[in-house]
């Protein structure tokens, strides 16, 4: 019996962990990843697109290597037309897979189309670097 309870707070405090650790993981992976279809400049559907909604201050908390970790695992190699980092602000992180993959930042409109850049993000192969516009 005693040993049955011990079992169990293990089991708990086990639990307890991973689930802390997950809300501490990267914001950018635990975020519900959500799909529409994506209308172009013209209105006409085009493919897929794949959005995240996150809060400004724990994207701007996003470490390269978590950003590099979501990019690899979530966005890249999937056929996406069109990926959205979607901020409470209206601002948000555009990236479009196929291009390379081209990733900017500004204003965003309901489609996850950028409005307004701000700046873009580039990938030297071994870091990522924000160029202001």
């Amino acid at each position: 019996m005693l040993i049955m309870l011990a079992l169990i707070i293990a089991l708990l405090i086990a639990i307890g962990v991973l689930l802390l650790g997950k809300s501490s993981g990267n914001p950018l992976k635990t975020a519900k990843v959500m799909t529409e279809t994506y209308l172009d400049s013209s209105g006409s559907p085009a493919g897929e697109r794949a959005y995240i909604q996150i809060s400004k201050s724990a994207l701007k908390e996003t470490t390269e290597k978590q950003f590099r970790s979501f990019m690899n695992d979530v966005v890249l190699d999937k056929d996406y037309t069109l990926f959205t980092i979607v901020c409470e602000d209206g601002t948000g992180i555009v990236i479009e897979p196929q291009d390379g993959p081209s990733v900017t930042y500004g204003y965003i409109n309901q489609n996850g189309q950028i409005t307004e850049i701000f700046g873009t993000v580039t990938d030297n192969g071994s870091s990522y670097q924000y160029r202001a516009q």
